[in-house]
């Protein structure tokens, strides 16, 4: 998506109406975002809060002889903890009345966007982190470990056959989707059921080192590798390549059809976008100009059923 902050000479413009631009653009690139795919939005209004994981609610089976007794749902729980994030930007008001060519707005809309970046870049990080968090179960979020109730044993790590893990082959990395994609179809709630079962959309999360390989998943056949197998197939891929994972060799798929998703975002006060403009105090006496981003946000791990770690190896 490109998206332009207004048309005509940019060094007309006031703060208060690159403001609203921000506004504007920030809605724009929230609602084509991946993160509402993955991530659950909570309100906060504290500085730590517990989320308490219900198990599942048992399927529905052929009435037995008797009276029906009912199942109470097990609980678990975890803490996010809300932190507090900010940037400022300064701009002298001469600087910005001198700027023939509009550079110091579009430079402010650019920065103002940070806003959007932020939400895809902590929850890129908090998923990738996974190996080393520990999730609800007491398992750390991607292990091989997981067990609660009558799930069984569960591990949500793929391991798969690369001839060089460097240079993943395009079979490879087909492989491993479609691997990932039938073990989360097989993953077990604690009732012992099937969590997954009509699971049809997913997304991809990796490191930008991988982009070429989704032009090449595109195809239905490819050169020297014979057909694609995720071509055509009943499920719907979308892929995300965050900056802010270095991997070459790993991908999160993460199934999105579901209510209850890997990743949290809880939020204390909204990251907002403040000003102090051409008509402030504090630009009458320093004739300077200042934006300001901040917030008190937290970011956490959710269900991980939905989450499957694939690695290249």
């Amino acid at each position: 998506m490109t998206l332009y902050i207004g048309n005509g000479d940019l060094q007309d413009l006031q703060s208060e109406e690159i403001e609203g631009m921000y506004y504007e653009q920030r809605d724009a690139l929230e609602e084509a975002s991946w993160v509402g795919d993955v991530a659950m939005d909570f309100d906060s209004d504290k500085g730590e809060e517990q989320y308490d994981f219900l198990g599942h609610s048992p399927t529905v089976k052929k009435k037995r002889r008797g009276p029906s007794t009912g199942e109470e749902l097990d609980k678990r729980g975890i803490r996010i903890a809300n932190e507090e994030y900010e940037a400022t930007l300064r701009v002298k008001s001469k600087d910005m009345r001198r700027d023939k060519t509009g550079q110091i707005q579009a430079r402010v809309s650019d920065f103002a966007r940070g806003g959007v970046e932020f939400r895809e870049r902590n929850t890129a990080q908090t998923l990738a982190a996974g190996e080393s968090t520990v999730c609800y179960d007491g398992s750390y979020f991607f292990d091989t470990t997981h067990q609660w109730g009558k799930s069984g044993q569960q591990t949500n790590i793929k391991p798969t056959a690369a001839a060089n893990p460097a240079a993943i082959t395009n079979t490879e990395v087909a492989d491993g989707l479609l691997f990932a994609v039938e073990d989360l179809l097989l993953q077990r709630n604690n009732q012992g059921d099937f969590c997954n079962g009509s699971a049809r959309n997913f997304l991809v999360l990796t490191g930008v080192r991988l982009v070429r390989k989704h032009t090449e998943l595109t195809k239905e056949k490819w050169e020297n590798e014979g057909n694609n197998p995720m071509y055509g197939s009943n499920f719907n891929f979308r892929f995300a390549f965050s900056p802010w994972i270095n991997w070459s060799n790993k991908a999160i798929i993460l199934a999105t059809d579901y209510a209850l998703k890997p990743a949290i975002i809880q939020t204390e006060v909204p990251l907002e976008l403040h000003h102090l403009g051409e008509n402030s105090d504090h630009h009458f006496f320093n004739k300077e100009l200042i934006w300001r981003l901040e917030g008190e946000l937290g970011f956490g791990l959710g269900e991980w059923l939905r989450a499957m770690l694939v690695v290249w190896q």
